[in-house]
């Protein structure tokens, strides 16, 4: 009995180390991705969006269907009470068009849905990125502040022996603060990238990730034509555009028949109190024609007029701001490919300084300070040749959401 309660002390302990596990575990951006489109509120609530414009076709779908009420007035002298139906038998085109209104609102909030999604890979992206960059500069910036202070060590030294005057020094601390102000804002810095990379991914919690560091990188070929007429066909922003102006023509038709009749049939089944004198059953066809409304009816058929001018010009102006971007994009694509060769090229350069430096120390020809120095330039190199395959990858990531092609498998 003992052993079995021993047992089930040790699992019960052991499950919140598991737990524990599973949150602090590797981040690769696959992952993070992931979990962005699983819990971010701003894609819940655009689903909810599309929820709501369903329901709305369904009941702009409802003026096809009867209408039966029943009315009981109590007491019932000379009063009506009975069962009524009415039925809408032709309105000229007013339900069709607003089924048609109806419909191209859902169509929009679909492809609305569809960008909300993009927007969150596309911002996922920027922000892991970003935590790898900002992550990389206050690894450089640690090793010059550990550079600093060895120089400023050295000035003390030679202030003592009165090598240098109390200047160097001065400027020396002056160096030191001001790395160590660099410090603590790239700390910040840090800090915030991770909060906002959780906030992406709808995650209330400490950062506890660690984030996959590789810097392995695709080149890729762009043909700036094909990437135009792609996002042409492609934006789900331009898609619900074209649905808005669907939208726009319909509502402009409908202001159109507000100058037509509606025709229904009405029947009723009323039973009567004492005094009333109506039958029992009537049935009859009838219609509504409106003579004069003050002018509204022409109001809003210039409003609608003038919606559907406005959702056209929105298409034609997005488009022109479409074709920009995707030309200043695959313009920083290309700098950013230049970027990456020379950081490489300083990367090299610094890492051959830096393992000399290691050779002449350990034999004694360098000082600490210039084996810290070597150490701080090799690093700041390497971060910033890290930044610039990172700022191609996000490059690259808003040049495909622009194209209309950025997926949640795009990288």
């Amino acid at each position: 009995m003992k052993i079995i309660l021993f047992f089930f002390l040790i699992l019960f302990l052991y499950c919140p180390i598991s737990n524990s596990k599973e949150i602090d575990s590797n981040l690769n951006l696959q992952k993070a991705i992931e979990i962005s489109l699983e819990k971010n509120p701003q894609l819940k609530i655009a689903l909810a969006q599309v929820d709501i414009m369903k329901a709305n076709v369904k009941d702009s779908k409802s003026n096809y269907y009867p209408r039966i009420e029943t009315r009981i007035v109590i007491p019932f002298v000379a009063r009506e009470s009975g069962f009524f139906l009415d039925q809408l038998i032709w309105d000229f085109g007013r339900t069709s068009n607003l089924i048609k209104v109806a419909k191209a609102e859902l169509e929009s909030s679909k492809y609305s849905n569809d960008l909300s999604t993009q927007n969150i890979i596309l911002i996922t992206i920027t922000s892991y990125f970003t935590v790898l960059t900002v992550q990389q500069n206050l690894i450089s910036l640690e090793k010059k502040f550990e550079e600093q202070n060895l120089k400023l060590i050295k000035s003390k030294a030679l202030l003592d022996l009165g090598r240098i005057t109390h200047n160097d020094l001065v400027r020396s601390e002056l160096d030191v603060a001001n790395s160590k102000i660099e410090l603590i804002n790239a700390k910040n810095n840090l800090e915030t990238s991770k909060l906002n990379l959780l906030n992406t991914m709808g995650l209330d919690q400490e950062f506890k990730f660690k984030i996959d560091e590789s810097d392995e990188y695709e080149l890729i070929e762009i043909d700036l034509d094909n990437s135009i007429n792609s996002a042409l066909e492609k934006r789900p922003d331009l898609k619900a555009l074209g649905a808005n102006q669907k939208a726009a023509e319909a509502n402009f038709s409908i202001s159109k028949k507000e100058f037509y009749p509606t025709f229904f049939g009405q029947t009723a089944y009323r039973f009567e109190g004492i005094d009333a004198t109506t039958p029992a059953f009537i049935a009859g066809i009838g219609f509504r024609f409106p003579i004069f409304k003050g002018f509204s009816r022409f109001a809003k058929m210039d409003e609608s007029r003038a919606r559907l001018k406005q959702a056209r010009l929105e298409i034609e102006t997005s488009k022109t701001a479409i074709v920009s971007e995707i030309k200043e994009l695959y313009s920083n694509i290309k700098v950013d490919e230049e970027k990456i060769s020379l950081t490489k090229i300083s990367k090299t350069s610094a890492e051959k300084n830096f393992e000399l430096a290691q050779v002449r120390y350990k034999l004694g020809r360098a000082s600490s300070i210039e084996l810290s120095e070597a150490d701080a330039l090799y690093t700041s190199a390497k971060s910033d040749y890290l930044k610039s395959v990172y700022d191609y990858k996000i490059a690259v990531a808003k040049l495909k959401w622009a194209v209309g092609e950025i997926n949640e498998y795009a990288f």
